[in-house]
């Protein structure tokens, strides 16, 4: 490295070494060694500033190395980070991309199993209201033939419902676009516009082809009178409940019941939020069969499972069971907001805003490396201004052949580092023996770092043996330093340094 001094050129490597720094903090897959490394060269740079015989040469080192090795050590090595976090950001985008694409597949096949279940609930229910037809029409006595004209055009019309419905839903599980809508808690659009709607006018419809089909239904007049997927998801189960009663009971009476909450009951537990929100309850109940069950009509099961996940899936319960006395009972309760529901947040809702921790590493490392040296740099430069600073007037009290107890009585008690201010070949060319030495100060008033003037007093066998001044413009303007007097003649003591910089003058 060039001259390091404060008042000295900046070495033109300087910048190289900043790139350097640059390319070893981004291309440095280890990261624990270099800061060992940068921080035994600032120890020794301080060491130096400290302990050395120049001291502001070693604070200027200390300084250099802060500014041009560790600071961009420090950019490159957020460089680095920062592309390997984007490296991983994409990577985690295509991961997301795929578990999307993944979820996107799980959601098709959902909808299609939801599309299968509402088939067998409206398939079976049609299905269920033409065998009750047919039952009636099997032991009804005496029909004359426009009475079976009539019956056997019911059950024609309920078969051709059937197929369309079946039509409709094969339909929809061929076209994939029909299968992309996902119902919200199993109760969204897609049941009310998909093949499981049986009962456009809602739970009344479904009661008046029940009872058209001959079954004994009773039902108190109540709609539900709560949201949309609420409805839908009561008209599944008054359904479910009337299918299961003409497979397993003919003949037996049916009795529906809907009850609605628009405020939640005051003192409901906590874990019964269907009471605290408002809820709607259904309930479908019926007794013995008043016939006999046909063989093999016991079913899977199936549809009360798939309708015991949605009511679940919308926050409500559903509880099926034989009845006390004979029969059967099947009954839901339905919240009119879902347990648990919580607002959706995308990818940018759950991103913390903050400041980038490493930026604010970086600043608070080149803060604490560079803050003592500041500290240490403006305390030494109030040291020179206070202790190694030499007036105009005192610097003319100083005169050759002077006592050395009569100088130091006038000058300061600090003096000016060997290498501050003043080029060594000037140093060199004051001192003419072994037992000759110089001390230099700066001129008062002005900042310490740049001061007008540097005087030189050069003492030999305890006398002045030489005073010089040094006009610091001169080397700003690109000529080289004299040895000078006050009023600008030659130096007091005889030697000519005209051409210092070419060696020795004489004394």
């Amino acid at each position: 490295m060039a001259t390091t001094g404060p008042t000295g050129p900046v070495s033109v490597f300087l910048p190289l070494l900043a790139l350097r720094s640059v390319a070893a903090g981004r291309l440095s897959a280890e990261a624990r060694t270099a800061p060992l490394w940068l921080g035994g060269t600032v120890a020794w740079c301080l060491a130096g500033a400290v302990l050395g015989a120049e001291p502001w040469s070693g604070m200027a080192d200390a300084i250099v190395t802060v500014l041009f090795g560790v600071l961009p050590w420090l950019v490159g090595r957020h460089l680095r980070q920062r592309g390997a976090l984007l490296r991983a950001g994409w990577q985690r985008a295509e991961s997301l991309e795929r578990e999307l694409a993944a979820v996107s597949e799980q959601e098709r096949l959902r909808e299609r199993a939801r599309i299968a279940e509402e088939m067998h609930d409206s398939l079976g229910h049609e299905l269920s209201l033409m065998a009750v037809r047919a039952g009636a029409l099997e032991v009804a006595p005496g029909l004359t033939e426009a009475e079976f004209r009539s019956a056997a055009g019911d059950l024609r019309e309920g078969a051709m419902s059937a197929i369309d419905r079946l039509q409709r839903i094969i339909g929809v599980l061929d076209a994939d676009a029909g299968a992309a809508g996902a119902a919200d808690g199993g109760t969204g659009d897609a049941s009310a516009s998909g093949p499981g709607r049986s009962a456009p006018d809602g739970i009344g419809g479904l009661v008046r082809r029940a009872a058209a089909a001959g079954m004994a239904v009773e039902w108190d007049g109540r709609e539900v009178a709560g949201p949309d997927p609420v409805a839908r998801l009561a008209e599944a189960v008054v359904r479910e409940a009337l299918t299961n009663a003409a497979k397993h009971a003919p003949g037996a009476r049916v009795v529906v019941a809907v009850e609605t909450r628009r405020r939640g009951r005051a003192g409901a537990p906590p874990t019964w939020p269907a009471l605290r929100a408002g809820a709607t309850t259904v309930a479908v109940s019926n007794g013995p069969p008043g016939g006999t069950a046909r063989e093999g009509a016991s079913g899977g099961g199936r549809g009360l499972a798939a309708l015991a996940e949605r009511v679940r899936a919308a926050g409500g319960s559903l509880a099926a069971g034989p009845r006390p006395g004979g029969g059967f009972r099947l009954a839901a309760v339905l919240p009119h907001r879902a347990a648990g529901a919580l607002p959706r947040q995308g990818v940018e809702g759950r991103r913390p805003r903050r400041v980038p921790a490493e930026l604010a590493q970086i600043a608070g490392v080149c803060v604490g490396l560079l803050l003592p040296l500041v500290v240490a740099w403006y305390a030494y430069a109030a040291h020179l201004d206070r202790d190694a600073a030499l007036s105009a007037a005192e610097y003319a009290r100083v005169t050759v052949g002077q006592e050395r107890g009569a100088a130091d009585a006038v000058l300061p008690e600090a003096s000016l580092p060997d290498t501050a201010l003043v080029p060594e070949e000037l140093r060199r060319a004051a001192v003419t023996g072994p037992s000759a030495d110089c001390a230099y100060y700066r001129s008062r008033p002005g900042p310490p770092w740049s001061p007008a003037f540097v005087y030189g007093v050069c003492f030999q066998d305890d006398r002045v043996v030489r005073t010089c001044r040094y006009d610091l413009a001169r080397r700003s303007a690109g000529d080289a330093l004299r040895c000078e007097s006050a009023e600008g003649a030659a130096p007091r003591g005889g030697l000519d340094t005209a051409g210092a910089e070419g060696g020795a003058g004489r004394w």
